[in-house]
C-alpha cells in the first residue's frame, strides 16, 4: 500500500470525541425546563414583537435623533452641547457611530468641590442612586439655579462626522429623564419648605435627553411625596424604566436641601466654592431688590472701621466719665478710693478659712490647732 493511500484512509476515518461534562450545554441542562416554562422554547421567540414594543415605547421615541443631535453638538464644541440647536436631517445623517455600538456602564463617579473648597465624590447608578443635579440653562424663565434629573443609562461610543473627516472620538454620555419644578408650590429656605418636583410628561420634547457626564454637579436626594400617591400621567408603561408597582410614577418628589452641609450651602447666595451659580441666579423666593440690598449691606460690613474695644482707641463716653470723676479732699479721685476699699476686702477674704477649715467653721467645729 502506498503512502498516499494510507493518508486517504486516515482522513476518511471519523475523529472520536470523548464525552465532556464541562461543556456549558450540559452544565445548564437543569435550568432548561424552568426557562421553557417562563419564556417558551427558543423556536417560539420572535424579534418582531420586541421591535414593535420599542417603537411604541415613549422613552425610546426619537432615541437615535436625540443621540445624534447630542453627539454632533459636542463634537463641534457648541455652547451647552448644542442642546437648543435644531440640526437638519442631512447634518444628523453625517454623524457616524463606529460599528453602531453603544457601550454601557453600571456606575459613574462624580467629582465635586464642596462649599469649603474640599474634594468630594458621588457614585451614581441607574438602579439605586440615580438622581442628580446640573446647572440650569434658562435663568430668565426660572430663577431656580438647578435642573433635576433621573439617570436611565450610562454609555460611551466612538463617533465622528462624515462631513468633517477626523478620527473617531470617544464620547461619554448619559441618558436621562428630566424633572420640572412645581412653580405653584411655595418653597425654599425662607418658606421653610422643600422644593417639589414632578416628572415632565412623556409628550414633552424635553422629557428625555442626553447630557455630558461632566455637566453633572453631584448626586441629589429626592424623596417621594407619599401623600400624593402614584400616577400614570407622566409616562405609560415602559420596558426600560424600573417601576415598583403597576408601572406608575410617584406624582411628586421633594428635593432634600439639607441632606448634607454642602447641599445646604448650594441654596445660599455667594457661598465660597459656589459663587459662579450666584452670578446667574437668585435664591428661591428672594426678590432681586432684597438680594441687591443684601450685597450692599455685606459691602458696608467689609469696610475696616476702628473698633472701640481695641487698645489705643478711646470712646467719647469714656472721656465724659473721666471728666465727671470726683476728686477727694486729699487730691485723690473717688475711683482710687474705691480701688483701695476693694483691695482691703480682698485681703480680708484671703484671711478667711479655706477648704476643709471653711467647712468646719461653717458647721461650728473648732480647729485642733
Amino acid at each position: 500500500m502506498t503512502p498516499a493511500a494510507t493518508t486517504r484512509e486516515e482522513k476518511s476515518k471519523k475523529i472520536e470525541k470523548p464525552f465532556n461534562l464541562i461543556t456549558y450545554k450540559l452544565h445548564a441542562l437543569p435550568d432548561y425546563p424552568d426557562a421553557i416554562v417562563r419564556f417558551g422554547t427558543t423556536d417560539s421567540t420572535s424579534t418582531q414583537n420586541d421591535i414593535e414594543v420599542h417603537e411604541e415605547d415613549p422613552a425610546l421615541k426619537d432615541f437615535a435623533h436625540r443621540l445624534k443631535s447630542h453627539l454632533r453638538g459636542r463634537i463641534l464644541n457648541m455652547e451647552n452641547g448644542g442642546y437648543d440647536v435644531q440640526f437638519s436631517d442631512e447634518e444628523l445623517i453625517s454623524v457616524a457611530i463606529q460599528g453602531d455600538l453603544l457601550y454601557t456602564h453600571a456606575t459613574m463617579r462624580v467629582n465635586s468641590t464642596t462649599y469649603d473648597v474640599q474634594r468630594d465624590q458621588d457614585v451614581l447608578n441607574p438602579r439605586t442612586r440615580k438622581f442628580f443635579i446640573v446647572h440650569a440653562q434658562d435663568p430668565e424663565e426660572d430663577s431656580h439655579p438647578y435642573w433635576y434629573g433621573e439617570l436611565i443609562g450610562i454609555f460611551h461610543c466612538y463617533a465622528s462626522l462624515a462631513d468633517r473627516p477626523a478620527k473617531a472620538q470617544c464620547m461619554e454620555f448619559l441618558w436621562v429623564r428630566w424633572f420640572q419644578r412645581d412653580t405653584n408650590y411655595r418653597c425654599g429656605l425662607q418658606a421653610k419648605r422643600w422644593l417639589r418636583l414632578c416628572y415632565m410628561p412623556h409628550g414633552s420634547p424635553d422629557a428625555f435627553g442626553f447630557i455630558d457626564p461632566q455637566d453633572v454637579l453631584r448626586g441629589s436626594h429626592l424623596i417621594p411625596a407619599f401623600h400624593h400617591g402614584r400616577t400614570r400621567d407622566y409616562l405609560p408603561k415602559s420596558a426600560l424604566l424600573q417601576r415598583i408597582e403597576h408601572d406608575e410614577d410617584w406624582r411628586y418628589h421633594y428635593a432634600n436641601m439639607v441632606v448634607d452641609r454642602d447641599m445646604l450651602m448650594r441654596y445660599h447666595v455667594d457661598v465660597i466654592g459656589h459663587r459662579k451659580v450666584a452670578q446667574k441666579f437668585q435664591v428661591q423666593d428672594e426678590s432681586p431688590q432684597e438680594s441687591a440690598a443684601a450685597v450692599e449691606e455685606d459691602a458696608e460690613m467689609e469696610v475696616d472701621e476702628p473698633d472701640p474695644m481695641d487698645k489705643g482707641v478711646i470712646n467719647e463716653e469714656d472721656e465724659e466719665d473721666e471728666e465727671d470723676e470726683e476728686v477727694g479732699v486729699d487730691g485723690r479721685s473717688s475711683s482710687s478710693e474705691s480701688e483701695e476699699e476693694t483691695t482691703e476686702e480682698e485681703s480680708d477674704e484671703d484671711d478667711s478659712p479655706q477648704g476643709d477649715e471653711a467647712v468646719r467653721s461653717r458647721l461650728g467645729f473648732t480647729s485642733n490647732n
